[in-house]
């Protein structure tokens, strides 16, 4: 009997999660959500692609954004990488503000 009582609660509960899940505003969250990652993910990519173009760069030192923008530390991998995800989406939003250049 007590059995069939938790079951009850359960199905109430699961009821009360699934008209939570067709809520217009959570489906908008969720798309809002979905869109946001998929920028963040391009945006890794464009960054990492930059970073190694930069590295398998040949020894022109004058053209190179890293040694440009000070950041030839072998240590700096981090800072490298910020600046390189800070370029992508600066050239994502077509803000590009030109203070990095590839």
């Amino acid at each position: 009997m007590l059995r069939l009582l938790r079951v009850l609660k359960l199905k109430r509960l699961l009821n009360q999660f699934e008209e939570l899940l067709y809520d217009d505003r959570i489906i908008i969250l969720i798309e809002i959500i979905k869109m946001l990652f998929i920028i963040f993910f391009v945006a890794h990519w464009i960054a990492c692609f930059l970073y190694a173009v930069s590295d398998m760069q040949i020894e022109d030192t004058n053209g190179k954004w890293i040694i440009v923008e000070g950041l030839q530390d072998g240590d700096a991998f981090k800072d490298k990488y910020l600046a390189a995800l800070y370029w992508a989406f600066m050239t994502m939003t077509t803000i590009g503000y030109g203070d990095i250049t590839p």
